[in-house]
């Protein structure tokens, strides 16, 4: 179901200069005035309100206002108040991604309370002076408290107020990505603190849900031009409405609240007459337009359906054009349509839309015209969902025009995957040697490792503080198959653990199942591992990467999401908290210093030892950790004492 408000801006006191809108209208006596500034989304320096009365001296005060945020900026600065050149942060208020904050007289508030894109939302700031107290409003609930360290004193009168731009010196010194972009009416400053009962009163209104004639004849109007689409072949049925009367016949009640709607549109002929048979409530077209009917809740019927959404559903962007300095964003809204299809519109200042005459759809940077990037479809009606090759029409990033780059455009949440197709799945169920995305894109490109340009995996890893990098020694001897006393040899079977960290490596996708975190042998080369020397064993014997060899990454530390120049959601693991062992085992004959002078009336000692070879000891230090024997003890000759 759809609503539309429609605002108006009635304070006379303020110049609006907005060069990409057309002047105010005329203003009836039961209307607001609404000011709304880059309407088209481009960040200027160039659109803003000026008061023209002068500002009065504030102590304690309270200042409220209706907002409409159109897209973010770097910092979204609503307002802003300057005394002179050297005090332009007497009042600034902004509404960033990152949060909402308030500067007053040098001192901050600084919250995480979150603007709503495209959402009429009522913001109250106060502020009490002596005890430096503030508050803040939203929708008439309070958020957020706290105190503020500011400059001693008040605001002073007959300074610059201005509302779209934040000042970097009295009345001026704009910039772009300091601007606001959206619209803002009915403004208030009183001189107190005013209750938060009164606050309350202020924020209430509106429609959640229509419930008028006007707002089922813009439900319609919308969406006439897809009624026979939607239709599905049903006739003129083709959009099903959020209520239904299965309960009580004839008592007609909203899907998402079971509570009886407010208002009941054009029935069709006298009203409902299917009965209990039909629970549904549809729009119809055709010769019928906007016109309701009662229909069974078959899930054979394809109509469509109008959404309401309470905040705006955000689509990400990934991919290696989106580094810190790029001129895409990450997140966008569904917006209007354009050229017949959606149109996307970034947080802050690119869209994505389709383009008819190249048959592709387009990423278009509005602050830097020339950054663009091209997806064309492969076959009619592809939307760019999921995970496709762009091509750039412009640098970006370092990436010169004509580079091809996979971009990813996601529906999904945090903790999800987006499959090459869109779909989403489980991060977890990535790479876990199962098959849940559709394309099977969920097993591909299974890399746990992220190594860094320039590793080298013939110089050691660093550690912290300039200690040696421990690496830990673990041995379990498992049996002795041969010891031969005149030959002073013994055969020992034992599986060699080795465990250590690599600060310059992150692991990628860790699971519970250390199974699944095994390296395979072509990726565990890529890596530095020690290399131990079997000192007195025979044959010269060292640790190796051979055949039967394991090199494990031991999930230990959290995980963080990865960057958003990657273009396929990971959980990255940090090499400084998660480690790495290596693992084999080995049959070696070690030579012994037996002394058989009482032979066989005494005990003998045999040492296997081991020396690190891969570094000196200023590197690396082996230490010898959980050494056990689980092979018999009671053996034909001998008993076994570890």
């Amino acid at each position: 179901m759809l609503s539309k408000a429609i605002f108006f801006w009635v304070c006379t006191e303020f110049l609006a200069r907005n060069t990409e809108g057309s002047s105010p209208p005329a203003v009836a006596d039961d209307e607001v005035l609404v000011l709304s500034l880059q309407e088209s989304g481009r960040p200027s320096s160039e659109s803003y309100a000026r008061l023209l009365t002068p500002f009065p001296e504030l102590r304690s005060f309270t200042v409220c206002y209706w907002l409409k945020l159109g897209r973010f900026r770097e910092e979204s600065t609503l307002m802003s108040y300057a005394a002179t050149d050297d005090k332009d942060n007497e009042i600034r208020m902004d509404h960033r991604l990152t949060g909402y904050r308030v500067a007053l007289r040098g001192g901050w508030a600084i919250t995480d309370i979150q603007t709503p894109l495209r959402h009429w939302t009522h913001f109250c700031f106060g502020y009490t002076l002596g005890s430096d107290d503030w508050q803040i409003f939203v929708d008439g609930e309070k958020q957020a408290q706290g105190t503020m360290v500011t400059e001693s004193g008040y605001l002073v009168s007959n300074g610059s107020y201005v509302i779209g731009q934040e000042q970097d010196s009295f009345g001026g010194g704009f910039q772009r990505d300091q601007s606001f972009s959206g619209e803002i009416t009915e403004l208030d400053f009183w001189d107190e603190t005013i209750s938060d009962e009164s606050i309350k009163e202020a924020a209430s209104g509106g429609l959640l849900v229509p419930q008028t004639d006007d707002e089922n004849s813009l439900l319609y109007e919308s969406s006439k031009d897809r009624a026979q689409q939607c239709s599905g072949g049903q006739g003129s049925s083709y959009m099903w409405l959020g209520a239904n009367d299965e309960v009580n016949e004839g008592q007609w009640v909203s899907w998402a609240t079971e509570e009886p709607i407010g208002w009941e549109g054009p029935w069709r002929g006298l009203g409902p007459n299917g009965g209990t048979a039909e629970n549904c409530m549809v729009m119809l077209a055709g010769d019928f337009p906007s016109m309701w009917s009662d229909i069974a809740c078959l899930d054979t019927y394809s109509f469509c359906v109008p959404c309401e959404f309470k905040q705006l559903t955000s689509l990400h962007l990934k991919g290696a054009a989106l580094c810190n300095s790029s001129p895409f964003n990450q997140q966008y809204f569904l917006d209007s349509e354009k050229n017949g299809r959606p149109f996307f519109a970034g947080f802050f200042h690119s869209d994505i839309y389709w383009d008819p005459l190249s048959g592709s759809w387009t990423l278009q940077s509005l602050k830097e015209p020339g950054a663009q990037a091209r997806w064309t479809v492969r076959n009619e009606g592809q939307y760019p969902f999921g995970t496709h090759d762009w091509i750039l029409l412009g640098e970006v990033c370092g990436m010169l025009p004509g580079t091809v780059v996979p971009l990813t455009i996601s529906v999904c949440r945090i903790g999800q995957f987006t499959c090459a197709d869109g779909t989403c799945i489980n991060l977890t169920s990535r790479c876990d040697l199962r098959v849940d995305c559709p394309d099977q894109s969920d097993e591909s490109a299974c890399s746990l490792l992220d190594i860094p340009e320039g590793y080298h995996t013939d110089i050691p890893p660093p550690y912290v503080k300039g200690e040696p990098l421990p690496v830990y020694f673990i041995l379990e001897l498992t049996s002795f198959p041969s010891i031969i006393t005149q030959d002073l040899t013994l055969t020992a079977n034992f599986k060699l653990s080795l465990r250590w960290r690599d600060l310059r490596i992150n692991f990628l996708n860790l699971k519970d199942d250390g199974s699944l975190n095994v390296l395979p042998p072509g990726m565990a080369t890529s890596i530095w591992t020690p290399k131990v020397f079997f000192s007195n064993a025979q044959k010269n014997v060292h640790t190796n990467l051979d055949q039967g060899a394991r090199v494990e990454c031991v999930r230990q530390g959290p995980s963080v999401p990865g960057p958003p120049s990657n273009p396929v959601e990971v959980n990255i693991f940090s090499g400084h908290e998660n480690s790495i062992e290596m693992s084999q085992f080995y049959s070696v004959t070690y030579t012994c210093d037996f002394n058989l002078e009482m032979f066989p009336f005494d005990s003998q000692v045999c040492s296997l030892q081991f020396t690190m070879e891969s570094g000196s000891s200023s590197y690396l230090r082996l230490i010898p950790v959980n050494n056990t024997y689980r092979g018999r003890r009671n053996l034909i000759e001998y008993t076994i004492n570890i």
